[in-house]
């Protein structure tokens, strides 16, 4: 038992020198910075939730989908919705900054930029037939923005309302499905675009 002692006392030093040879530590990766994977966004006002990613820099040089993981918000909420990677247009035009926050230390922004609506083109108002009653007819639209942009498929924020003539049955933002009641001389059509807020802009069409 005595020399069962000493055997391990006198090997103990080279057992704990030998860990200590083999012991590495593993560096801790820390954030050097974030941004969004866009730097100048624009959108439409006719566009739906739109997704865009936070990235993160660790000081390491890798990179993380940081998107869950920060703090999204918008310069005016009342121009530009965000949560969580995705905005919106809440206004026909106008400029917003786009701001993404990683543990109240580190912060990016970038500029979105909304493109109004002009007009609209009536895609198929030739086939609209107001002596036509009871059939449901379908009306199709695309949109005419700043700069010249033209013929723009639309995806969200228009509603379609129509006079005591007709039955709406159906619609989406780019087409509105109606039936015409009775005889007319005329039909009149509303497309409104961010409906019932301070930002409603009324696009109106009337057949003869």
């Amino acid at each position: 038992m005595q020399i069962t002692t000493k055997l391990s006392s006198f090997l103990l030093p080279f057992f704990l020198i030998s860990c200590g040879d083999n012991t590495t530590t593993s560096p801790i990766r820390d954030v050097s910075s974030i941004d969004i994977n866009e730097s100048n966004i624009s959108l439409y006002s006719t566009d739906a939730n739109i997704s865009y990613k936070a990235i993160i820099h660790y000081n390491d040089t890798t990179i993380a989908d940081g998107t869950k993981n920060i703090t999204w918000s918008s310069s005016d909420p009342s121009i530009l919705f965000t949560e969580t990677g995705m905005i919106s247009p809440l206004q026909n035009g106008g400029n917003s900054t786009l701001q993404i926050e990683y543990a109240s230390k580190l912060s990016h922004t970038s500029l979105v930029h909304i493109k109004s609506l002009q007009s609209l083109t009536y895609v198929n108002e030739t086939d609209i037939n107001i002596s036509k009653i009871g059939d449901p007819q379908t009306l199709t639209v695309k949109g005419n923005f700043e700069n010249n942009e033209s013929n723009v498929s639309l995806a969200n924020n228009i509603t379609w309302s129509g006079d005591e003539n007709i039955t709406i049955s159906e619609q989406n933002a780019s087409s509105v499905t109606f039936t015409i009641d009775k005889k007319v001389t005329s039909i009149f059509l509303k497309a409104s675009l961010f409906l019932n807020s301070a930002n409603q802009v009324d696009f109106n069409k009337t057949f003869y």
